[in-house]
């Protein structure tokens, strides 16, 4: 059985496009903008079981949030497999994504599906990924993960 080797995951961002609260002048534009400044790439363990952000070779993603208020939360779909995976690469497997933010914002392990209240101006968030195999390892493999990141 081949080993997997370190696979990306990609981070599909989704921003809420800038809207207006109160009157439509230049000052009142409110927004919140997401930028990917890193991919994040998942490394196997020596036995095969568990694919993760953490692991050696692993590396975790990062998203800058630029918010003009404190009206924002930032909020990360839990994922439910791999988007691409060899055959049995989705099989008795979960997957596990939590994020932390630095900057404006501080927070420490926060999982997917639970959304933050941000502050006004920029926060750093770093964003893990693990998938582990409840039985046996991972086949040797193409492996791609999506992860959506979202300002509400």
């Amino acid at each position: 059985m081949t080993k997997p080797r370190p696979i990306k995951y990609i981070l599909f961002v989704l921003a809420l496009t800038p809207c207006l609260h109160g009157q439509a002048s230049a000052q009142s534009r409110q927004s919140c903008t997401l930028m990917v400044l890193e991919d994040g790439t998942l490394a196997p363990n020596a036995s095969n079981q568990v694919l993760s952000s953490r692991n050696q070779l692993g590396r975790s993603a990062e998203v800058q949030v630029s918010a003009t208020n404190s009206r924002y939360s930032v909020f990360i779909n839990r994922p439910f497999g791999f988007v691409i995976a060899p055959q049995g690469g989705n099989d008795d497997m979960e997957l596990e994504v939590t994020y932390s933010g630095r900057g404006q914002t501080e927070f420490l392990e926060k999982p997917s599906g639970e959304s933050t209240r941000i502050k006004r101006g920029d926060t750093f968030l770093t964003i893990d990924m693990t998938a582990r195999r409840l039985s046996g390892s991972f086949p040797g493999g193409n492996y791609r993960a999506g992860v959506t990141v979202r300002c509400e």
